[in-house]
Formats: C-alpha cells, sequence, structure tokens
C-alpha cells in the first residue's frame, strides 16, 4: 500500500509517522533500484562472453578479405598499366609474417617496397615523361594476416604489354585462426581470388580452381 494511500487512510496520522513512511519507500525503491542494476549487469556479462569470440571472428575475416582484396586491386591496376603503357609493369612482393609483408608497383623489376633500400624506389612513370606516384601497401596495417608468394620469379608479378600476359603465380593470405584465401595469376594475365574447401575457406571465395 502506498504511503501516501495510508496517510489519507489515517488522516490522525502524525507528520513525523508519514516522514517514516516515506522514507521507507524510498528505502525500498533504492534497493529494487540496486537489484535491477545488479541483473542487467550480469545479462550484459554473459551477453559479452557469448558475443565476444563470433566478434573477434568477424574482425579477422574482415582483415583477411581486405587485404585479399587489395592484392586482387593492385594486380589488376599493374596490369592494366602495361596495356595502356605499352611496356612491361611490375608488382613487386616481399612476404613474411603477419606485420611483416610489403608490396608495390614499379616499371623496373627489383623494386623494394619496404623502403630499406633508397635506390629501389618503387615507382611508375606516366606516359608523359612525369612520374605517376604508386601506394607501397605494408602487412602492418592489415593486424593478424600473413603473406606469401609462390611461383613469380623472385617474388614479382610482370605483365607484358601484349594482351597483358604475365607469370603464372599465386599469392597466398592466411588468418591468425587459419582462414586462407589465393589470390591467382594466370600466363594469360587472367586474375582471380579463391579460398580452399574445408575449414580455411573464407566465404564468398569459391574453391574452384585453387588447388590447380
Amino acid at each position: 500500500m502506498k504511503t501516501g494511500r495510508i496517510c489519507r487512510l489515517l488522516p490522525g496520522v502524525s507528520v513525523g509517522v508519514r516522514g517514516e513512511l516515506a522514507m521507507y519507500r524510498l528505502r525500498v525503491l533504492r534497493a529494487w533500484s540496486l537489484l535491477e542494476m545488479l541483473l542487467v549487469l550480469a545479462v550484459l556479462g554473459i551477453l559479452l562472453t557469448v558475443a565476444l569470440p563470433h566478434l573477434s571472428l568477424w574482425v579477422e575475416r574482415q582483415r583477411l578479405i581486405a587485404a585479399t582484396e587489395l592484392v586482387y586491386r593492385q594486380l589488376q591496376f599493374v596490369r592494366m598499366e602495361a596495356l595502356k603503357q605499352s611496356r612491361p609493369m611490375y608488382m613487386r612482393f616481399i612476404a613474411g609474417a603477419a606485420g611483416q609483408w610489403h608490396f608495390a608497383a614499379s616499371d623496373v623489376p627489383g623494386c623494394d617496397p619496404s623502403g630499406q633500400d633508397a635506390g629501389k624506389v618503387c615507382t611508375i612513370a606516366a606516359a608523359d615523361g612525369g612520374a605517376l606516384s604508386v601506394a607501397v601497401f605494408h602487412g602492418r596495417d592489415y593486424p593478424g594476416v600473413q603473406l606469401l608468394v609462390s611461383g613469380f620469379s623472385g617474388n614479382e608479378a610482370r605483365f607484358e604489354p601484349v594482351r597483358g600476359v604475365a607469370d603464372n603465380g599465386r599469392v597466398t593470405l592466411l588468418s591468425t585462426s587459419g582462414l586462407e584465401t589465393r589470390v591467382l595469376v594466370s600466363v594469360l594475365g587472367r586474375i582471380r581470388i579463391c579460398s580452399p574447401a574445408g575449414a580455411t575457406q573464407l566465404a564468398p571465395y569459391p574453391d574452384a580452381g585453387c588447388h590447380a
């Protein structure tokens, strides 16, 4: 029964008693508020315990996808520059563990995308003679993603100006939990992405041709 109602039913109750009833009601409300807060915190703790592993895996997948798409786009860029400028173009890779790989495009072979050799800067000269700015990409921007290279001579993909044909090779990217994607380059210059079937497969990439 509410305090105000008690006071109305008992008009003879003194002001002091009414004050005590009001304080009692306030203490009850505070107790319920504390209990409700504890319940909310307990539920949040359970939800976080369940959600954090899924969130961590989602972040890992997104980083692997971003790194894979980056390699794919840059290889396409180099191929198009070879066709556009009618001269060979190169994509130089320095493979390595997570955070330790680098790659960049260049119009001369053997450039150094790590930046350790100042005499081997990765750049592409524009058709008008000016220097085309070329970005260098680093593994530190994609934590937990490892990059491996196979098939390319000297870890360098070469694209020819005639129909964009290239060396046959692939770039393999691995996440912390073992998810795997591959960027394949055929001798005809075709570039595509796949992911081996099984526990290492990363959707939405297909498995078709990944084991060729």
